[in-house]
This record gives structure tokens, C-alpha cells and sequence, in this order.
């Protein structure tokens, strides 16, 4: 009985102990792909079309943005966030250029303003009879 114990715990503390298997791209081919993209799936280009390989060339407009946006370059970086800023600041700087607004104690301190010399006239608002 004590032999099937020792056996029972040696098994355990070994599976404990056995390495686990590092996974590589190899093992995940997912995990080497590009990033998904929405939109309409990409039509691949016939080799036969011009003959050489694009890679050489400039590529499309589609190509490039992708460069620019996925390259991590320190300049595209920069040119995304000016253009980023563009997009919201412009729009965010026409909405606010207009009268202030003021907050809800300067127009309660208005408010009270006006009604102490309102009361203080002596003028009633309203004609009692």
C-alpha cells in the first residue's frame, strides 16, 4: 500500500515538474498574420498584369496606407496624430469661439442682483387689486 502511495506521488510531482511547450509562431500560424482589416476582402493581382513584382514598385494607395499606418515610424507616428488633431480640433475650435458660457454662480449672483434692485425700487411687479 505504501508503494502505490509512493508511486501516486512521484507521478504527480513529475507532471508537476515536466516542462511545458513553448509555442511558436509555427504552432499558431494565426499569430503571424496581419492585422485584420474590415471592409472588403482584398483582390490579389494577377502576376500576369505587369510582370514584375510590386513589392519593388510603390504599390497602390491601399498599400501605402497600410505602410503608414501599421510601420510605427516615428514620422508616421507624428502624422497620424496631426492629422488626428486636424480631424477634432478644428471643429472643437469653431464650436467654442463664440460668447462664454458662464457658470451657474455667476448667474445666480446676477439673478440676485437684479432682484435686490428690483425689491429695493419699491416698484411692485405686479398691480395688486
Amino acid at each position: 500500500m505504501s508503494l502505490a502511495l509512493l508511486q501516486r506521488s512521484l507521478v504527480s510531482t513529475v507532471r508537476r515538474q515536466a516542462p511545458r511547450p513553448q509555442h511558436t509562431s509555427a504552432s499558431f500560424p494565426l499569430a503571424a498574420s496581419p492585422p485584420l482589416l474590415l471592409g472588403r476582402p482584398r483582390r490579389r493581382r494577377a502576376a500576369a498584369m505587369g510582370g514584375e513584382a510590386t513589392s519593388a514598385g510603390g504599390g497602390g494607395f491601399r498599400a501605402r496606407m497600410e505602410h503608414y499606418l501599421y510601420s510605427g515610424e516615428k514620422k508616421h507616428v507624428v502624422a497620424g496624430i496631426a492629422i488626428f488633431a486636424a480631424v477634432f480640433g478644428v471643429p472643437w475650435y469653431f464650436m467654442t469661439r463664440g460668447a462664454k458660457h458662464e457658470s451657474h454662480q455667476d448667474y445666480m449672483e446676477r439673478a440676485n442682483k437684479a432682484r435686490s434692485e428690483r425689491l429695493s425700487s419699491g416698484q411692485p411687479s405686479a398691480m395688486k387689486e
